[in-house]
């Protein structure tokens, strides 16, 4: 946490946490002068020092909520914030909070007694549970008891945040908080709702794409629109809600002499209209207002077309979809407007037009993923799980005359085509290490299975020494990872590999069954 204070905290936190950046990434001061700017103690690197200075400097008359995005692996956030009654203030304060939790209990509070505030809520940070996906955990901050449930792979995609789980008869949580925000698709793509499916084709292909906006707020929500229009698949690329000259990878994304890498951008500033001309892809869209109508659609136009600092509203590709355009969609969102529909079901309807598009594509690939898993009866006790097999394009683009999208969608188009260039992009890439990653997961905990059920007596009889120490070894560690990778695997399963571990050492020499019952 920096807010413009020069002292350091960065020592105080963790002392009785031995993982505190499961939780804070970097509590820290921030010393703002108006002869030299502003100064933080922040250990994350230059880059993102500098981002955080930028986020603590006072902006006057702005009594927004910013939020921005760390590329830190770990998602955490700059938060900034000035409250309504100091805007008029010379120097009014700012607390820029490098954590993935709540602002708004700690803010107001800090504003009035500041560092002693900082520390009494780091000692309290520091005694919340780890963070575990699907468990409700009870966090206490500032006199209130959050409680909080981290979505895991196992929920529904349907299902509300605030539904997914059961109240735990642990502590009292006057405040619950959802673990998701969702947003308002329908306002979001409103202006663009006749090129949703092309949106769609960029996302999932991971191509650059720069949205211009007129507000932080409005080319925020869209870009996240955009990269959560994937799901159930997982957008692997990167993205910025709200991109500035001030970003350190300002030079990086500005040049000329290579290919924009696979970033979405939301820009306000118009100095970007020139700087980046050369990217393939830019949607330049007006202020959002919601209407008893549907809202005039965005024409898509030529690259060459963007030149001049008042470019009208449009989106400026030369690219061609490989799905023919579905105007189901669009006339079913007609009806809900002239019938009076609420926002939230018409977001409803886009999200699960994207939602069952998505699915139909992805489909084919998991059974092909499937395929390549190696069967049950293979996974022998004694001997290492057999390898997934290879995945291979060819293999899979045959499979879609039998088992293509075609069965569960009634597009037409170059499915093919676009699968093609699907093997190219980064969110296949994703999708791939962490689908081989879960089945060798699956391979290992079949393994273990396997090994519970076999008779390791049977197996010791004509074994060496050296075999049978090279067992217990091999059990160890597979154990190890188990615990250490939270492997699917049953409880009971560990305690019996447990327990054939201290069987075999049980039946080797003395001097051995020490050396092994103390490594």
């Amino acid at each position: 946490m920096c807010g413009r204070t020069s002292e350091t905290m960065s020592g105080r936190v963790g002392e009785g946490n031995p993982n505190p950046h499961l939780w804070v990434l970097s509590p820290s001061g921030a010393l703002w002068l108006a002869d030299t700017g502003q100064w933080a103690s922040l250990s994350l690197g230059s880059p993102h020092t500098g981002l955080g200075c930028f986020l603590s400097l006072p902006e006057r008359g702005c009594p927004l909520l910013w939020l921005r995005v760390l590329q830190t692996g770990e998602g955490q956030c700059c938060e900034e914030r000035l409250l309504p009654e100091v805007i008029g203030a010379s120097v009014p304060p700012a607390l820029c909070e490098l954590v993935p939790v709540p602002a708004d209990l700690i803010a107001p509070e800090y504003f009035e007694k500041l560092v002693p505030c900082l520390e009494a809520v780091c000692n309290e940070i520091d005694q919340w549970p780890p963070p575990v996906p699907g468990q409700t955990l009870n966090l206490p901050v500032m006199g209130v008891v959050m409680q909080v449930r981290i979505p895991s792979r196992v929920d529904k995609l349907e299902a509300s945040p605030g539904k997914q789980f059961h109240q735990e008869n642990l502590l009292p949580a006057p405040l619950v908080l959802s673990s998701v925000n969702e947003l308002d698709l329908f306002r979001c793509f409103q202006p663009v709702l006749i090129h949703i499916q092309l949106l769609w084709e960029l996302m999932l292909l991971g191509e650059p794409l720069v949205v211009m906006a007129p507000s932080p707020t409005v080319s925020s929500e869209l870009v996240l629109a955009l990269t959560s229009c994937l799901s159930p698949l997982k957008f692997c690329g990167d993205y910025r809600p709200y991109f500035t000259i001030h970003d350190s990878e300002f030079k990086e994304y500005t040049t000329r002499t290579q290919a924009p890498p696979n970033v979405v951008l939301g820009v306000t500033n118009p100095f970007f209209i020139k700087t980046l001309q050369h990217w393939p892809h830019i949607l330049r869209i007006g202020e959002l207002k919601m209407s008893g109508d549907l809202p005039k659609q965005i024409k898509m136009k030529k690259l060459t077309k963007l030149k001049t600092l008042d470019t009208k509203p449009g989106l400026y590709t030369a690219y061609k979809t490989y799905l023919h355009k579905d105007k189901t969609l669009v006339k079913r969102l007609l009806k809900g407007i002239q019938r009076k529909r609420p926002s939230e079901a018409q977001s409803a309807l886009v999200r699960r037009h994207l939602l069952e598009l998505t699915q139909s594509f992805i489909i084919p690939l998991e059974h092909y993923m499937a395929s390549l898993m190696p069967l049950q009866r293979a996974v022998t006790p004694w001997k290492t799980p057999p390898q997934i097999r290879p995945f291979r394009q060819d293999d899979f683009l045959k499979t879609l005359e039998h088992a293509g999208p075609q069965l569960t969608c009634i597009l037409k188009g170059d499915w093919l085509g676009l699968y093609r260039r699907f093997f190219k992009s980064p969110n296949f890439d994703g999708w791939y290490r962490q689908r081989h990653k879960e089945m060798t997961q699956k391979l290992e905990a079949l393994h273990l299975e396997v090994i519970c059920e076999a008779n390791i007596l049977t197996w010791m009889k004509d074994k060496s020494e050296v075999e049978i120490v090279d067992l217990v070894l091999k059990l160890r560690e597979k154990l190890i990872q188990a615990q250490a990778h939270q492997l699917p695997v049953k409880e009971e399963t560990l305690q019996r590999v447990g327990l054939y571990i201290d069987t075999v050492i049980g039946s080797l020499p003395d001097d051995l069954q020490a050396v092994l019952r103390h490594p």
